[in-house]
């Protein structure tokens, strides 16, 4: 973030406050990181390295965001603790006991990988969490900033938002 020294010039200002119309800055005005110069010249000084900026306290915030665990993220950890030894538990009695039965040990084998792959947790422990990453890059392309992952799983039951500023519901471009 920087403060302007000298010059005037209409900046967009819509990644962060969600400013629709151009804002005019002249010396003096604080102007965010990752604004937009549209129209002028300005002459800057930094007053704010990029980790106290608003926009690198932007990058935590969603960085914190994707480090929580969703509830189904929690159950699906619960349930692999005790699944994953279950399976390779299931695919060695596989192995075992075809063996104890006479089966040739390349048969045996092979058995015992198709039960470990074809039950294998490992999707169900690589999906959810693939799942929320791709939907918080997906808001986030769209400007939307998601504070609480574990939100996601009661999205689906809302039938009324309620917005507290007009302003931040915007998408950058000013129009009539």
């Amino acid at each position: 973030d920087g403060r302007v020294i000298s010059g005037s010039a209409f900046i967009a200002a819509s990644i962060l406050p969600g400013a629709s119309r151009p804002v005019k800055k002249s010396a003096g005005d604080d102007v965010l990181g990752g604004s937009m110069l549209l129209d002028g010249e300005l002459t800057l000084a930094a007053v704010r390295t990029v980790g106290e900026s608003a926009l690198g306290k932007t990058i935590a915030f969603m960085q914190e965001a994707l480090a929580k665990k969703i509830p189904a993220e929690k159950t699906a950890d619960r349930l692999m603790r005790w699944l994953v030894p279950a399976i390779l538990g299931l695919s060695l009695l596989t192995a075992g006991y075809l063996v104890y039965q006479g089966a040739p040990f390349d048969t045996a084998l092979l058995r015992a990988l198709a039960v470990l792959v074809i039950t294998c947790p490992c999707t169900l422990g690589i999906a959810i969490p693939l799942a929320k990453v791709a939907f918080i890059r997906r808001a986030h392309e769209r400007g939307i900033i998601i504070q609480d992952p574990g939100v996601l799983e009661q999205a689906a039951a809302l039938d009324t938002m309620v917005f507290d500023k007009t302003g931040t519901i915007t998408e950058g471009v000013f129009s009539l």
